[in-house]
């Protein structure tokens, strides 16, 4: 497998990923971005029935983690990790408002995996609702992604505002996404997992 990673570290990359030109310099590449963030309009998604995400689907007893690329980056680590180059979609119990988030994935086992949401984002204000409430939280982990998805699930915006419109008003077109049949989540319909 190959796996990519650090798909926006570069200047030119971020540039390309937030339809900017990328022969700006950094100080006009920020400019240019804050002038572009002013004007833009959250652009509502795009429900599909299809996309390349459902061309392969594994549902149990099939599921093997093993099967995907998942790295141990670390010496130290515990263990093999799909996440954090990822988006974790929840949604709040409450409100019904969708997140996207990056946050840390650890291989169990065959079919299973941690998920680490730290303190205070989002993800993790859904779930402790949910387990208030005694319930399990659904969530759709999503892998080989349009890498503004994965900027917008690292980006610190208001709860109020749905990542995927906020990516759509970037590229000026809907995110195109269908619903999970498990979860019923927005899932990217242009993603590799």
């Amino acid at each position: 497998w190959r796996v990519m990673t650090n798909a926006v570290a570069g200047k030119e990359m971020a540039a390309a990923a937030l339809g900017l030109p990328t022969n700006l310099t950094p100080t006009q590449l920020v400019q240019t971005w804050r002038n572009k963030s002013k004007r833009m309009q959250l652009t509502p998604v795009q429900e599909v029935t299809k996309g390349p995400i459902l061309e392969n689907v594994l549902s149990t007893p099939d599921i093997d983690l093993g099967n995907f690329p998942t790295p141990r980056w670390h010496e130290s680590d515990g263990g093999r990790y799909l996440g954090t180059g990822d988006i974790v979609i929840t949604q709040d119990p409450d409100s019904g408002q969708i997140n996207l988030g990056t946050y840390r994935m650890m291989v169990l086992g065959r079919d299973e995996i941690g998920l680490y949401i730290s303190p205070g984002h989002h993800g993790r204000l859904h779930r402790d609702k949910y387990f208030a409430q005694g319930k399990p939280m659904p969530v759709a982990a999503v892998f080989g992604m349009d890498p503004l998805l994965l900027v917008a699930g690292g980006e610190n915006l208001p709860s109020s505002t749905n990542e995927y419109e906020w990516v759509g008003a970037i590229k000026n077109e809907p995110v195109e996404i269908f619903r999970g049949s498990v979860t019923g989540l927005p899932i990217p319909a242009h993603a590799e997992i």
